[in-house]
């Protein structure tokens, strides 16, 4: 089944963890989707559909989404999301789909995963074409790596925490970014951010990290 159906109205869902369904997440009208960890779901991991009347405004800020048996995002023609400090990789097919048209402002600080090919070829899938809209996006906006194992302590047993060599470190946007993380750690003002819904916490600074978030 699905693990959070927010299909209908305006919704938040914070700090949540959506794991081994069929779909992790499905959304539809207004939504934030903040500090989730969605993972090893057997079809995607959050699914993002246009109301069907009206217009909508979907975020997902800060989430790590991993290990989906089809793609880790599917996004429906005509629905309006935004991903920021999001981590996506490790799907079966392409990290994010868009059915419609590539919505150029769809990614802020974007880690994806590519099979091998860091021009982003494979990282992101397009449905099929649609008149006046466009297939550009601000590549500079997305980290795409061959290898997804290196983000986290690791992927093959759910460990989604970040390693010490994670290049999601330090990659995240600041503005926007949830004072706390999937922990509820909080994160420290003025340190850079990190990409997904993990904070990294170096276990061997016992003098900040170990002592104040378990």
């Amino acid at each position: 089944g699905i693990g959070f159906d927010l299909s209908s109205g305006p919704a938040q869902l914070l700090e949540c963890e959506a794991t081994a369904n069929r779909d992790g997440i499905r959304l539809g009208g207004d939504a934030t989707v903040r500090n989730a960890v969605v993972y090893n779901n057997t079809q995607r991991g959050i699914v993002c559909d246009a109301p069907t009347s009206g217009s909508a405004r979907q975020w997902i800020v800060n989430g790590t989404i991993a290990k989906s048996g089809l793609y880790n995002v599917e996004i429906a023609q005509n629905a309006q999301v935004s991903m920021q400090n999001v981590i996506a990789v490790g799907a079966e097919n392409a990290s994010v789909l868009f059915l419609g048209g590539i919505d150029a402002n769809a990614f802020d600080h974007v880690i994806l995963h590519s099979f091998g090919d860091l021009q982003g070829v494979g990282a992101i899938g397009q449905g099929q074409s649609v008149p006046g809209s466009s297939s550009a996006f601000d590549a500079s906006q997305l980290l795409v790596v061959a290898d997804p194992s290196v983000l986290f302590r690791n992927l093959a047993a759910g460990d989604l925490e970040l390693s010490a060599g994670s290049p999601a470190r330090g990659y995240g946007q600041p503005v926007g970014t949830p004072p706390i993380d999937h922990k509820r750690r909080p994160r420290a003002p003025g340190d850079p951010v990190d990409g997904g819904a993990f904070m990294y916490v170096d276990r061997n600074n016992a003098a900040r990290d170990w002592t104040l978030y378990p």
